[in-house]
C-alpha cells in the first residue's frame, strides 16, 4: 500500500465575523490549492481558528476541515494539530510567529514549514521579532514566491532565517481557469477598447492604480482607441483614484468597475489586449498569476520578486515600482511591438500543487530517514 503524508495546514488568522463555514466557502485559495494536492496523493487537513462554540469538522474536495475555537496563543490548536498526527504542518504565514512557536511546540517531531504571504519581517527590537527569529530556527523549510528571485533577502537580512535555511518556490495558489474566445468574453463583460488594457485590485497604496493612470497620459494622442479598465473591490484609495481620473486627460477612456464576481472575472482577463500590474510589494500577485494562467500578454509588471518568478525571468521583469517614466516607456515599446512581431509564447505557469508537493515530498523523506 502506498503511503500517503498527511499535510496540517494552519491557518492562525482571526477570522473576524467569518463562520466556519463561510471560512471554507470564501479562502477559496485555500480550497482550490490544497484540493489539488489532496488528488496527487496526500491526505489534507486545514485548521481554521474560528471564534466561541466547539470543535467543527467537515469534509469536502478531498480535505477535512476543522475549526478550533481558540484563545490567543492557539494551544488549543497546537493540542489540536497534535492529535491529528501529522507528517507535515505547513502554517500559512510569518505574522502569527507566537501561535507558530506554541504550535512547534506542542509537534516538535513534525517538519514545519512556514509560507510567506507578503507580510513585511516585524520591526527590530519588538516581540513579534523575537518570535520570528525563534520561528526561523525550527523551520524544516520557508515557502516563497521567488526565493531565488530575492523574496527571502529581507528576511535573512533580518535574521529571521539563516543563510542555510531552505527556502523554496511556492506559489500562494492555484489558479484553475480557461482563457475565452475574446469576442465571447467582450460580450459578456462589455469591455472594449483598442488596445484595452486590465488592471485589476485593490485601490490601496501598495497597489499603486495611480502610476498606471499617469504612465497611459502620455500616450492618448497616437492612441486614441486607448481603454484603461480598472477592476476593483474598493479600497482605502479608491476616492482619490476616482478623482484623479475625473481630471486626467484619460477621463473618457478610463473605466473603473466592481466589485466583479470571482466567477466572472476569466471573462474581464481574456476580453483585454493587455494585462498591467504597478505593486510595489506582493507575496505572489494573484492577479498577474491569474492574467499569466490565462495567457493574457503581461505589458507591463513591476519589478518584484515575486513578479520575477511567475514571468519566469531571472533579471529585472519591468520598471521599478512607483516609476512613472519608466511605465510609460514599456506601455510605449508594447504598443509599437503590435502586430509588427509573432506573439510571445505562453510562460510557463507555476502550479501551486506541483510545487507543495514537491516541498512535502522532500521534507518527509527527511523526517523519514532521521
Amino acid at each position: 500500500m502506498t503511503w500517503s503524508p498527511h499535510v496540517v495546514d494552519v491557518n492562525p488568522a482571526d477570522p473576524g465575523e467569518l463562520s466556519f463555514t463561510d471560512c471554507i466557502e470564501r479562502w477559496w485559495s485555500t480550497r482550490t490549492t490544497m484540493a489539488a494536492v489532496a488528488a496527487r496523493g496526500y491526505r489534507i487537513t486545514v485548521v481554521i481558528r474560528v471564534r466561541g462554540g466547539s470543535l467543527r469538522r467537515r469534509h469536502r474536495d478531498g480535505i477535512d476541515y476543522v475549526g478550533v475555537p481558540d484563545d490567543r496563543l492557539g494551544l488549543r490548536t497546537a493540542a489540536t494539530v497534535r492529535g491529528l498526527r501529522p507528517d507535515v504542518i505547513h502554517a500559512d504565514g510569518f505574522g502569527f510567529p507566537l501561535r507558530t512557536l506554541v504550535l512547534h511546540g506542542w509537534n516538535r517531531r513534525v517538519p514545519l514549514l512556514v509560507q510567506h504571504h507578503g507580510e513585511p519581517p516585524a520591526p527590530p527590537g519588538t516581540r513579534a521579532a523575537w518570535a520570528q527569529r525563534r520561528v526561523g530556527r525550527v523551520l524544516a523549510g520557508a515557502l516563497f514566491t521567488g526565493a531565488r528571485t530575492g523574496a527571502a533577502a529581507p528576511w535573512v537580512d533580518a535574521g529571521v532565517l539563516r543563510a542555510d535555511t531552505p527556502c523554496h518556490d511556492v506559489v500562494e495558489t492555484l489558479i484553475d481557469w480557461h482563457r475565452m474566445a475574446r469576442g465571447t468574453a467582450r460580450a459578456e463583460c462589455g469591455l472594449d477598447g483598442d488596445p484595452a488594457l486590465l488592471w485589476v485590485g485593490r485601490m490601496e497604496p501598495g497597489k499603486d492604480p495611480h502610476t498606471l493612470l499617469r504612465a497611459a497620459e502620455p500616450l492618448v494622442a497616437d492612441h486614441p482607441g486607448l481603454r484603461v479598465w480598472f477592476v476593483t473591490a474598493g479600497g482605502s484609495r479608491l476616492a482619490d483614484f476616482q478623482d484623479a481620473a475625473t481630471r486626467s486627460p484619460l477621463a473618457d477612456r478610463v473605466r473603473v468597475v466592481g466589485p466583479v464576481e470571482r466567477s466572472a472575472m476569466a471573462a474581464w482577463y481574456s476580453a483585454t489586449d493587455g494585462f498591467c500590474t504597478t505593486s510595489h510589494h506582493e507575496g505572489s500577485g494573484y492577479a498577474l498569476l491569474e492574467a499569466v494562467t490565462l495567457e493574457v500578454p503581461v505589458i507591463v509588471a513591476s519589478d518584484l520578486p515575486s513578479h520575477r518568478a511567475i514571468l519566469g525571468t531571472a533579471g529585472p521583469c519591468g520598471p521599478p515600482p512607483g516609476s512613472v517614466a519608466g511605465f510609460t516607456e514599456a506601455l510605449r515599446l508594447a504598443f509599437e511591438a503590435r502586430g509588427s512581431t509573432p506573439p510571445p509564447r505562453p510562460v510557463p505557469v507555476p502550479r501551486a500543487d506541483e510545487q507543495l508537493a514537491a516541498v512535502y515530498d522532500l521534507v518527509t523523506c527527511r523526517s523519514s530517514a532521521s
